[in-house]
């Protein structure tokens, strides 16, 4: 049994390694941005249209944002009528295909097609991968929540799943693949030509089409069809169980909860006027939407998109690539680090030390861009100042506002407000990405990041004085603490 089970969990992991791949896609498409903004500026640009204004290339970095926004819509859709895995397999073909258009463009609004594609498949890694996940993860290990889009009679009905150990590392692990992914996307456009990196990036994401193909449908979605027998095989799948064999009873036991599981009825409550009038409720959605508008206004995830560039207004004598390069790897440990700590010190106690912390780092990324002009500092103080950033925030000021908003929201509102909180985070997000540039131009990139500090230190301060620590705690014993 114990061989049995250790199986199960290893093809857990390696199918949901490959369900991630969508965010590998995403963080390549992230850094290749990042990395060709100079040469798109340039007159050495590959385009014959010629070199690109600032404002351009802010659309390039920001368009995935915004169809990020209908390809979630979309996706939430398909993946109840064609199911999990082949949302999935139709995400990562649309990223192949933007991939592809970069070396067969020669115009810019070519490139614009082919980054609004892949926010369109972004819109399916940020809906579908977690859900996929979610429901082929065994689930005895019951630790966090996450919100499934869906349709249902033309209206849009929002599903509260419950997420488990292996999925609970879900959210670290998305920072942890989007890390990788930007750190591997820098490396290759670094050492390949503009038009080679997409073949590359391909390469990389064209085995999931091979392995998709004899991986199972989830078991709940195929007991939502009341395809019983398909969905036992399923379940057998991932459970390390073989086919001809009978189920274990473990298993079986599993099997009876999910066919009697209430995430599998679909339901629609009202959420009415006199729900938000509860003290509780609207102090909970406040928090809700201060830790979800950190995602974007803290600059984390700006500062990434145009780490290539920040750089180059700090004047490192370095290449700004490479630069840009060594910093985000101190993001790894960050992620690594949330996985150890949330779960010890508490969802409260690790928000607010790295709103904080994250604060206090931009202190001298702001002082470099002020006065680089009256001193020359050694690059690796640069390099320094801005993996710190990138590691405090990365262990909680980004990690945590899924899990905590799922903890501190009553079952009524929570899958609702999550996912009306993910749309506004990609609209926020477009925002950012779309005039960092122009405005950095304008005001001057240290009058942005002063901004950036003056968030994360509201945001810590808010939290700590207003959020009650949820771990190890009911819902209602959270909303008594409001």
């Amino acid at each position: 049994m114990k061989s049995l089970i250790c199986r199960g969990r290893l093809i857990q992991y390696f199918v949901a390694f490959y369900a991630n791949f969508g965010i590998l896609s995403y963080s390549l498409a992230v850094g290749w941005i990042s990395n060709n903004v100079s040469i798109l500026t340039s007159e050495e640009t590959p385009l014959i249209s010629g070199p690109l204004s600032i404002r351009q290339i802010s659309l390039l970095g920001s368009i995935i944002y915004l169809t990020a926004i209908p390809g979630s819509l979309l996706f939430g859709w398909l993946a109840d009528r064609i199911g999990r895995k082949w949302s999935l397999y139709i995400g990562m073909l649309i990223y192949f295909v933007s991939f592809l258009l970069i070396p067969l463009s020669s115009s810019y609004t070519t490139l614009v097609i082919a980054r609004a594609l892949t926010g369109i498949a972004c819109g399916c890694t940020f809906v579908v991968s977690p859900v996929f996940v979610s429901e082929i993860a065994e689930k005895e290990y019951a630790i966090v929540t996450l919100t499934l889009i869906q349709f249902l009679d033309r209206k849009i009905v929002f599903f509260f799943l419950p997420m488990y150990r292996i999925r609970g590392y879900l959210g670290f692990i998305f920072n942890i693949i989007i890390t990788t992914g930007i750190s591997i996307s820098w490396i290759i456009c670094k050492n390949v030509t503009f038009n080679a990196a997409p073949f590359v990036f391909m390469a990389l994401i064209s085995t999931i089409f091979v392995v998709f193909l004899f991986v199972h449908e989830s078991p709940q979605f195929l007991l939502l069809r009341g395809k019983e027998e398909e969905a036992r095989d399923s379940l057998k799948f991932f459970r390390g169980v073989k086919k001809h064999q009978e189920l274990p009873v473990q298993v079986q036991e599993e099997f009876e909860e999910l066919k009697n599981s209430p995430t599998l009825r679909i339901q629609e409550e009202k959420i009415s006027l006199e729900d938000l009038k509860i003290p509780a409720i609207r102090k909970a959605m406040m928090i809700c939407c201060v830790v979800y508008a950190g995602k974007y206004t803290s600059g984390i995830q700006v500062i990434v998109v145009y780490l290539g560039s920040l750089f180059v207004q700090m004047n490192t004598r370095m290449d700004s690539i490479t630069a840009a390069l060594i910093s985000v790897c101190f993001a790894l440990p960050g992620s690594f680090l949330a996985f150890t700590v949330v779960e010890s010190w508490g969802r409260k106690a690790v928000l607010v030390c790295s709103s904080i912390l994250t604060a206090v780092s931009f202190v001298p990324v702001i002082l470099i861009l002020r006065f680089n002009h009256l001193w020359k500092l050694p690059d690796y103080l640069s390099i320094l100042s801005v993996g710190l950033i990138l590691l405090i925030s990365s262990f909680g000021l980004i990690a945590l506002p899924m899990q905590i908003s799922a903890e501190i929201l009553p079952p009524k509102l929570r899958s609702k407000v999550c996912a009306f909180m993910m749309i506004m985070v990609w609209i926020g997000m477009f925002i950012m990405a779309n005039y960092f540039l122009p405005w950095s131009e304008s005001l001057g990139m240290d009058v942005l990041i002063c901004f950036f500090f003056l968030w994360c230190l509201f945001e810590g301060v808010f939290v700590w004085k207003l959020m009650p620590e949820t771990k190890g705690k009911t819902y209602d014993e959270i909303a008594q603490a409001f």
